[in-house]
Parts: C-alpha cells; sequence; structure tokens
C-alpha cells in the first residue's frame, strides 16, 4: 500500500500542474492493482506463471466508463507507453483492455 499511495502523490503532483491532480491520485492508486490477483502473488513466491498486473486497474476504470475511460489509458500504459494510434494487435494491451476507440 505504500509504493501505491506514494505513486497516487507523485501522479498528483505531476498533473497538478495542468489542472488533474486528483485524476493523477486515481491513476497512481489503481496502476498496481492487479498485483492484488491469486496469479500474482503465486508469482512472486515463485510460480514460473506469466502474470499481466498492468491490466487490471485499466480494466475497471474501462468498465466504469465516463472520464475513467481516459485514466485507463494511462494505467494500461504504465509499463508499455501509451499508444501512438498505429496499427493493433490481438495481442495489443489495448486492445485486450477494450481501449481502442483512439
Amino acid at each position: 500500500m505504500e509504493h501505491l499511495e506514494g505513486t497516487a502523490e507523485l501522479a498528483r503532483q505531476f498533473s497538478d500542474a495542468f489542472g488533474f491532480g486528483d485524476w493523477g491520485y486515481c491513476c497512481g492508486k489503481l496502476h498496481d492493482i492487479g498485483k492484488y490477483s491469486q496469479k500474482f502473488q503465486q508469482r512472486i513466491r515463485g510460480s514460473e506463471v506469466r502474470v499481466d498486473h498492468a491490466t487490471a486497474g485499466a480494466k475497471a476504470c474501462h468498465e466504469k466508463g465516463g472520464f475513467y475511460t481516459a485514466l485507463a489509458y494511462c494505467i494500461a500504459g504504465h509499463h508499455a507507453g501509451l499508444p501512438d494510434t498505429g496499427e493493433r494487435s490481438s495481442s495489443d494491451l489495448y486492445c485486450q483492455t477494450g481501449l481502442y476507440f483512439l
């Protein structure tokens, strides 16, 4: 929880510069919620299973809709980067989360 709070506060500070501190805070809080999944917990205990932790928060925001969809892009890209609106494949992180409306 310390990592999430620290990330949320940093994201708030960065996004305060353009008037969206609350959005940044929300992104910081949700960016790693996939690490609370059972599969991820197995992974950190030595399992060889591959786990995508980055999309869980993005999926939650996308499902909520409204302005949360914008946050979903930030969260989904917190390891992979933001989309460049180029071609997408079925393995593309943004296709997996349903974020393909750019």
